[in-house]
């Protein structure tokens, strides 16, 4: 009977731990759907934005299947810009809209090399935008060319 009551010490902290990992789980789901729910609405709102700072929407959600060669095999994958528009002098443009602390800074290196990426794949593209929809900016993004540097 002595070993009674360590067994339900054991099964009860057994049980807080599992029903506290299943209150963490829940709550961090919870989180990253309101998260994802904000980031959708703040995408759409930065259609607007663009249109009031003087784009026209040519495309949203631009997709492009692309391609890079490793050891002589061509890896294909799905690209997806937010926007394609022409801007207020006539020039075209993939925006890319991001939300957040980090994000939306070109010293974040995913964004950079998304941009970068972006600005490689979508040749009808005559520049870059970062739509930073924290500061309600629209910032152009140039990568100078190799031949720029030297």
């Amino acid at each position: 009977m002595a070993w009674f009551v360590p067994l339900l010490v054991l099964i009860g902290i057994g049980l807080v731990a599992w029903g506290s990992l299943r209150a963490r789980r829940t709550l961090l789901a919870w989180l990253l759907r309101l998260r994802f729910a904000r980031a959708r609405r703040l995408e759409r709102e930065a259609g607007e934005l663009l249109e009031r700072k003087g784009y026209r929407i040519l495309q949203h959600k631009l997709r492009r299947t692309a391609w890079v060669e490793v050891d002589g095999w061509q890896e294909s994958f799905e690209l997806e810009a937010d926007y394609l528009v022409r801007g207020p002098t006539g020039r075209v443009f993939v925006g890319e809209v991001k939300t957040g602390r980090r994000a939306p800074s070109v010293r974040y290196a995913p964004t950079r090399r998304q941009l970068l990426e972006y600005g490689h794949y979508f040749a009808e593209a005559e520049g870059l935008l970062l739509v930073d929809m924290e500061r309600r900016s629209v910032r152009e993004v140039r990568f100078p060319s190799l031949e720029e540097r030297t």
